[in-house]
């Protein structure tokens, strides 16, 4: 189920409404009008106590709230724009411009998660989010939305001669299908962020008796349906983040190890951009195991048996964005352990009453909930780790890491953090992620020892001080 099945153009609407409550009954009426069935009561109340728990809002001036609830369609959603903005707070803050309201069946999780994800990603572009506020009609906003959300691909080229990044990028495709029969690579990678559709990748497919392996890659762009019909099994949606190309490909081969689609001993190939092209240019040939020395011990085996990669890519989203951005002014370091929670559980003591204490019942608390995100940025301001299951529930917060005795050696200069991450990766099957708060580094750990190592694109971080404020830059990966 896509947004752009599920979003009707009469469920958005300009909201008259400044308060919160009765916004959210603006958006339950358009959705009442249209599906009688729908409990305008019990999803009012359903939403207040949800936001009495945490703010829906995720970023300034847009708030998802979102139920399960049920209702006989799968899910429902209704959008408001609001160009004075709705009062979310009851304070000073800022207003909220964009609300969208979704609802979701309790036996349809896969599609509340997915069109969340789907909204999120939508909404945190700047671009997008003001020509949403600013659209002249509702017909804009949905020609906006929709168009963001059924590919978000390249915008195709006008009517004229072939272009030359085209005739460039064609010129790739058939030389890398080449190149990989005669160096007899059976996985290439394609950047597919100028890829309008998957047919254009036919020429890397190979021989009927040899098929290649093709893992279509996009970051600045979603996958569109095509795409996920063409390639079931081998798509990589990256998370949004600033990385080099190095960087790029890196966390490419990292998630791929992850879920098992490549082997540590593999050669593979990787196809991207160049600086000035906007279609393919650039072949890159990759010994997995000789260009980056520390995901080749990566063991994929023991990564999809106790973690879903969806959450291990969305652990590593988080920590970016907290090396990058910190918190409030601040660097921030924390910790992530993921997977085997029950084994980890008995190794943890609180530092804090476990915010999450609910979670193992209530999926409400899942990492995979973009509404989660901004909770989880402000928690981890405190000392302790997060633990977080398999399947992304967020088990607690502020739990201190204790394996007695030192059991995994790490680098010298790390601290207890790394030291934590290490042993109880050692002691159990868990994956853990932590961030540097000296110099914003992402590691990963599995097995007591480290297997994953960037940071991202550097960037001015203000840091508050005792004698004004300073200002940190990242490094380069």
């Amino acid at each position: 189920m896509t947004l752009q099945e599920s979003l009707h153009p009469d469920s958005i609407i300009e909201l008259r409404s400044r308060q919160k409550t009765d916004a959210l009954n603006e958006l339950i009426a358009a959705l009442h009008a249209r599906h009688p069935s729908v409990d305008k009561a019990l999803v009012l109340s359903r939403i207040q106590e949800k936001e009495a728990l945490f703010s829906s809002v995720i970023r300034e001036g847009v708030a998802i709230p979102h139920v399960r609830v049920e209702i006989e369609e799968s899910v429902l959603i209704a959008f408001g724009r609001s160009e004075r903005g709705v009062d979310f707070f009851g304070d000073n803050r800022q207003p909220v411009h964009l609300v969208v309201l979704l609802l979701t069946r309790p036996d349809r999780p896969e599609a509340h998660l997915e069109i969340l994800k789907d909204l999120a990603m939508i909404l945190d572009n700047d671009a997008v989010l003001s020509a949403l506020i600013t659209a002249p009609s509702i017909d804009d906003i949905r020609r906006t939305l929709v168009g963001r959300t059924s590919s978000r691909t390249a915008v195709p080229s006008k009517p004229r001669a072939r272009r030359i990044d085209e005739q460039i990028t064609d010129v790739v495709l058939k030389h890398s299908a080449e190149m990989a029969r005669t160096l007899g690579i059976g996985t290439i990678f394609v950047n597919c962020d100028s890829i309008a559709h998957p047919e254009r990748l036919r020429p890397l497919f190979g021989l009927k008796a040899a098929r290649n392996r093709i893992i279509p890659v996009f970051k600045e762009t979603t996958v569109s349906e095509e795409f996920r019909r063409s390639f079931p099994e081998y798509v990589l949606q990256l998370p949004e983040m600033d990385l080099t190309k190095a960087g790029q490909i890196k966390l490419a081969l990292f998630l791929a190890l992850a879920n098992r689609w490549i082997k540590r001993s593999d050669l593979v190939l990787y196809l991207l951009p160049g600086l000035a092209i906007r279609g393919l240019s650039n072949i890159d040939v990759i010994a997995i195991r000789e260009r980056f020395t520390d995901i080749a011990f990566v063991q994929p085996e023991r990564f999809k048996s106790v973690l879903e990669p969806s959450v291990l890519q969305q652990l590593i989203k988080i920590a970016f964005d907290l090396a990058i951005n910190g918190r409030e002014g601040h660097k921030v370091g924390t910790l992530f352990v993921a997977g085997d929670h029950t084994s980890v559980v008995p190794h943890t003591q609180q530092l804090i009453v476990n915010p999450f204490r609910s979670s193992t019942d209530d999926e409400r608390y899942n990492i995979l909930d973009p509404a989660i995100e901004e909770m989880v940025k402000e928690l981890a301001q405190i000392d302790g780790a997060f633990v977080v299951a398999h399947d992304g529930r967020i088990v607690s917060a502020g739990a201190y890491i204790g394996t007695g005795r030192r059991k995994a050696e790490i680098t010298k200069g790390l601290g207890a953090r790394h030291q934590a991450a290490a042993n109880i990766t050692a002691v159990t099957r868990a994956v853990a992620v932590t961030v540097s708060e000296t110099n914003g580094v992402v590691t990963v750990f599995q097995n007591g020892r480290t297997v994953f190592i960037i940071e991202p694109i550097a960037k001015k971080l203000r840091v508050r001080s005792g004698d004004g404020d300073v200002q940190r830059h990242t490094r380069r990966s």
